[in-house]
């Protein structure tokens, strides 16, 4: 269910294993197991998944995610994607990764936020 999810989320997310272990702060073989499921993902890397992912726990621990009939990939059964993070593109996804994956200062945060539209503006 867990390595189910994990592996959705990576894919419609766009991320590599790498991408995602390298966020982790893991070597990739680990987080290949957790996919896998020949290793129990560790209960502190919950949180920084989900962060990676967009998503919450509860998402995450759901059984939400199944097989699709012919067991060749995985779907949702609400829906095929992730709500917002499927929709962009590869160049914004590592984007995001990578601002996930580091704080930023003050000063960038400011100007990044100043570039996100105002409802107003829409």
């Amino acid at each position: 269910m867990l390595n189910d999810n994990i592996r959705f989320a990576r894919k419609q997310c766009g991320y590599t294993q790498q991408q995602v272990s390298d966020f982790l702060g893991i070597k990739r073989s680990s987080y290949a197991y957790y996919e896998t499921g020949h290793s129990a993902v560790p209960v502190e890397l919950i949180p920084r998944i989900c962060v990676a992912f967009g998503v919450s726990a509860d998402w995450l621990l759901s059984e939400e995610i199944v097989l699709k009939s012919n067991g060749s990939s995985l779907m949702s059964k609400q829906e095929s994607k992730l709500p917002g993070l499927a929709n962009l593109t590869a160049r914004e996804r590592s984007l995001l990764l990578l601002l996930r994956k580091h704080e930023l200062t003050e000063e960038v945060m400011k100007y990044a936020v100043s570039l996100i539209p105002q409802e107003d503006d829409e």
